[in-house]
């Protein structure tokens, strides 16, 4: 008679945690069950034996037999629910070949704490324990036999023998990191702290599981490879000592690694490729432009051995663009070179002195050594164009390149000869000019009260970069007095208008001589600027520009202001108007200075001889009596009635 599923069901049923190895709960099932064996759980279960072999495991009929839910069970699966072909431990994607199913390990001593065995045993890399510092159980000590899952219970071999009595050969603490950071990762827990072993923990922490195994074979098959083919089984360690041979004392003994690398392949291989397989291939190659990637703490080390460690090596372009080239290198190409200095490629082939080191490979590549050149280098750091530095510094751009023309702004942090401004020089200029002024709370009510911005004196149009620059270049000497500094930022530097006139007016008599700008001489003059520039056009004032004001000899605005007088100004004084007193001067046959402006408008000036002439015409004329309008309204009426009288 065929059994139902019912009467399959196993009487004791335990929970699986959730950290637990899968066939390690199918043992501990037929454990609690009383079973000799977990093939009694598998034949409850009616498996096929396809279906009880390695990751393969019918969680659905396991599920039925010991009354759990399936969801709760694939937690521990060895396969995806959806990716039936991917291999998974606790939720971690891990190849295949990386679970050790056939053959397991323990270690006695946590499953004697715990109760159950972990799923980071079923890793063929855990053959220790990272807790205890021990070497794993594999082997029964009694029987000599490797230890299988079907036994009667975890901690005994299927002869009977106990295991709990066996323990394996300690370990050292840098292979103990190594598997704790694994463990940890396998089983979600805090990530280990850096410990003496000098190992990149926290850079290993940042990778997945399955790029961590990666790592680990690549570096077994390198050490296999450097052994040699012919070595025997026992010369060659475990994964986890062959990895920790490359992977302590953080980068030295990875740069022996490079070095033992390339001396086995530098009779075969040419490029770098080939020079540092397996290692460049699997990890180094492939890095996108401003991204980080998980693997830069290998590819920096690499770059900086390869760059400075080498005789005449240089590394890829390409991944050192991608670093956005601040790794510091001793090897550099003619193109690096070229970059570093800011001259063209050809002008740095054709000036390459003969005693610097170079060799070739091939037929474009080149490898110069940085030390037989007495040059400085650029900083690591942003280097900014003229503008974008301008606009960091708070500055008008003609302002910034008058100061490093001048040599008011250093360029200590740039490399001889290469354009641009460096992002530390920057900072260093800006730090030095607010220094150099006093601190002053606004919220106080401090500073002078007739102040005017730096920003504002740096934005006028009327003076020139020059005389900015020198203007920047007061502040830093501290003769330019009374500045003080709100909010630590250049912006907020204010400046006394009277000593800020007087800075201005200095530059001028220093520059240019005995001179007045335009609104200055408009102001003597007793015109607009606008009438200004037409005197100036019309040639009775001799001027030049500076920047975008005009200059004018404070001499010919005094003898001007002699000669001449607005007719406004009389128009004023006399209750008439500027038209009035031109028809008048017309008439009488008296000169005036026409100067015309836009819109058809005009200014009009008398001389000094012909202004009392003027003035005695404008008082000889007969006043115009006013006639009231009630006035008016009656003489209409008689008009009227005049005109009524004679119809």
């Amino acid at each position: 008679m065929k059994q139902t599923n019912e009467s399959r069901t196993l009487p004791r049923h335990p929970d699986p945690h959730a950290t637990e190895s899968l066939w390690g709960y199918i043992l501990r099932v037929s454990q609690s069950n009383g079973f000799q064996t977990p093939w009694a759980v598998i034949k409850r279960a009616a498996m096929n034996q396809h279906e009880a072999r390695g990751a393969s495991i019918n969680l659905s009929k396991l599920a039925a037999v010991t009354r759990k839910e399936r969801a709760r069970l694939q937690g521990i699966a060895y396969e995806g629910e959806t990716e039936r072909r991917s291999t998974m431990l606790l939720g971690h994607k891990v190849p295949r070949t990386a679970l050790e199913l056939e053959l397991p390990r323990i270690c006695p001593e946590c499953v004697r704490a715990l109760g159950f065995i972990e799923a980071h045993w079923d890793l063929a890399i855990m053959t220790a324990c990272p807790v205890h510092l021990r070497g794993a159980v594999q082997k029964c000590a009694i029987c000599g036999r490797k230890l299988r899952w079907f036994r009667p219970d975890q901690l005994h071999c299927q002869c009977g023998a106990r295991i709990d009595t066996m323990c394996g050969a300690l370990i050292s603490a840098v292979e103990g990191d190594l598997l704790e950071v694994i463990r940890a990762k396998v089983l979600g827990l805090l990530p280990l702290v850096e410990g003496s072993s000098g190992m990149p923990v926290s850079d290993l922490w940042q990778l997945d599981l399955r790029d961590i195994l990666r790592l680990v074979n690549v570096l077994k098959s390198c050490r296999r490879m450097l052994i040699g083919t012919h070595a025997r089984t026992s010369d060659l360690t475990t994964n986890a000592a062959a990895a920790v041979e490359y992977l302590r004392d953080w980068p030295v003994k990875f740069f022996g690694l490079l070095t033992d690398l390339r001396a086995l392949h530098v009779e075969q291989g040419n490029t770098i490729r080939e020079l540092y397989s397996p290692l460049y291939s699997a990890f180094l190659r492939r890095r996108y432009k401003g991204r980080p990637d998980r693997f830069d703490f290998l590819r920096l080390p690499f770059l900086e051995f390869v760059s400075n460690h080498v005789e005449g090596e240089t590394a890829d372009i390409r991944i050192m663009r991608s670093f956005g080239f601040n790794v510091e290198r001793r090897f550099v190409t003619r193109a690096d070179l070229s970059r570093r200095l800011g001259f063209d490629p050809r002008a740095v082939a054709r000036s390459m002195p003969h005693e610097a080191d170079v060799r070739e490979r091939g037929k474009t590549r080149a490898a110069i050594n940085l030390n037989q050149f007495e040059w400085k280098g650029t900083q690591p750091g942003r280097v900014l164009g003229l503008r974008e530095a301008a606009k960091e510094l708070g500055v008008p751009a003609q302002v910034l390149h008058a100061l490093r023309k001048s040599g008011e702004f250093r360029a200590d942090n740039l490399s001889a000869g290469r354009p641009g401004f460096h992002e530390r020089d920057i900072a260093m200029f800006k730090a030095r000019l607010l220094k150099c002024v006093s601190e002053c709370d606004p919220d106080d009510g401090g500073g002078p009260e007739n102040a005017t911005s730096l920003e504002s004196a740096l934005a006028d149009r009327r003076h020139s970069a020059e005389d900015k620059a020198a203007l920047l270049r007061e502040l830093l000497l501290g003769s330019v007095i009374g500045t003080v500094r709100w909010n630590h930022s250049l912006p907020t530097i204010r400046l006394r208008e009277d000593a800020l006139r007087r800075f201005w007016r200095l530059r001028l008599v220093t520059a240019h001589g005995d001179v007045l700008n335009g609104a200055d001489a408009a102001k003597r003059i007793g015109c607009s600027y606008e009438v200004l520039k037409g005197l100036i056009n019309a040639g009775i004032l001799a001027g030049r520009k500076s920047g975008s004001t005009w200059l004018i000899d404070a001499k010919q605005v005094e003898a001007f202001g002699t000669d001449f007088v607005s007719v406004s100004q009389l128009a004023d004084l006399r209750s008439t108007s500027s038209r009035k007193i031109a028809e008048l001067c017309s008439r009488r046959g008296i000169p005036l200075l026409d100067i015309s402006l836009r819109e058809g408008r005009a200014k009009l000036f008398s001389s000094s001889t012909n202004t009392k002439q003027i003035r005695a015409l404008i008082a000889s004329r007969r006043p115009v009596k006013r006639v009231s309008e009630n006035k008016v309204n009656s003489i209409a009426d008689d008009v009227k009635q005049t005109h009524r009288k004679a119809g």
